[in-house]
């Protein structure tokens, strides 16, 4: 799971690829296996009506 402030964040990071999945050196050891899709999750939070 990897975090970014914006799509814009997110772009910069991977160099231009933000929606390829992006696999560091030791993924293959550490986990079942690789995933190939990514999601994109937007948090929208109402800064005016929070409670």
């Amino acid at each position: 799971m990897s975090y970014g402030a914006d799509i814009y964040s997110m772009t910069r990071f991977t160099k231009g690829d933000s929606v390829s999945v992006h696999h560091l050196p030791r993924d293959a050891k550490l986990l079942i296996e690789l995933p190939e899709p990514i999601q994109i999750h937007w948090i929208l939070v109402d800064f005016q009506n929070l409670r």
